[in-house]
């Protein structure tokens, strides 16, 4: 039977606003419940759930520039260029220190890997549209700083307090429901609402729609399931290592699909003259 991608999204928001809904009810309870920050299993999602997107992204925009080098303005391809380099960089080194680990050498190694990916990826793509390549490298790249951009407005707009540092002082005094803007600022224990890792997750929602757009690629028709489920999966993992880690509520994780689900549909729509 096949799926329509587009209902993908629709029950992936509909899980999203369930998620809410309990959240609204429960969320400080939950993490009470499920809070283990050291864990090996939040941990390792610490480290790794944005790693699948900035490879998505990188592969991407060296796509893009692939593709579009002999049709573009040669300004974008620099940008470009600059964007799927810097994101690598940037990420190879902030992922370490979540975990306080200030290293080059090893920030450098998680930079080469990503770089590996990204430039294999972009190489191994065999497509005769042209247009249908470009087009949907571009709805990626734009898809994954939207939803970058809307998480970093609006991380300093709610200003909401983490839990576990609650957990720590064992004072839930600061805890506030996702419908309320505290307002605090400054430290990133005020910045759990939306859950950045969670969405950086979700952005990899763009690779649902590969099998529908290149649909005489042998490779993705022969991988079809792991585009359409993995970046679930790989998703709903993170969700709840973000809740094990005290790092974010069910709320937090739950808004950040959503958030992910409606800017991947918007710009999915204002592009669909390409991506179909």
């Amino acid at each position: 039977m096949k799926i329509k991608k587009d209902k993908i999204f629709n029950y992936l928001m509909i899980y999203g606003i369930a998620c809410l809904l309990i959240a609204s009810l429960y969320d400080l309870d939950i993490n009470k419940t499920l809070y283990n920050r050291n864990g090996i299993y939040p941990n390792f999602f610490r480290l790794t759930a944005e790693m699948p997107m900035i490879v998505v992204f990188s592969s991407a925009c060296f796509t893009y520039i692939r593709y579009g080098y002999h049709r573009t303005n040669k300004i974008l391809l620099a940008l470009l260029a600059v964007a799927a380099v810097g994101f690598p960089l940037v990420s190879s080194f902030t992922s370490l220190s979540y975990f306080e680990i200030h290293n080059v050498f090893f920030s450098m190694l998680i930079f080469f890997f990503y770089m590996a990916c990204s430039f294999l990826i972009a190489r191994s793509i065999n497509e005769t549209s042209r247009n249908r390549v470009l087009a949907y490298s571009l709805f990626v790249i734009i898809s994954i700083i939207l939803i970058l951009l809307s998480f970093s407005i609006l991380k300093g707009i709610w200003g909401r307090t983490r839990f576990f540092p609650m957990h720590q002082e064992k004072d839930y005094t600061m805890f506030t429901h996702w419908w309320q803007l505290p307002g605090n600022s400054g430290s990133d224990i005020f910045k759990s609402f939306p859950s950045g890792h969670t969405g950086a997750a979700a952005s990899t929602f763009v690779l649902i729609l590969l099998p529908s757009i290149f649909y005489k690629n042998n490779f993705i028709k022969k991988y079809e399931n792991f585009f359409l489920f993995g970046p679930i999966v790989w998703t709903l993992l993170v969700q709840f290592a973000r809740i094990f880690d005290g790092a974010h509520y069910l709320s937090d994780t739950a808004a950040s699909i959503i958030i992910s689900c409606l800017v991947i549909s918007l710009t999915k729509n204002i592009l669909k003259k390409f991506i179909k």
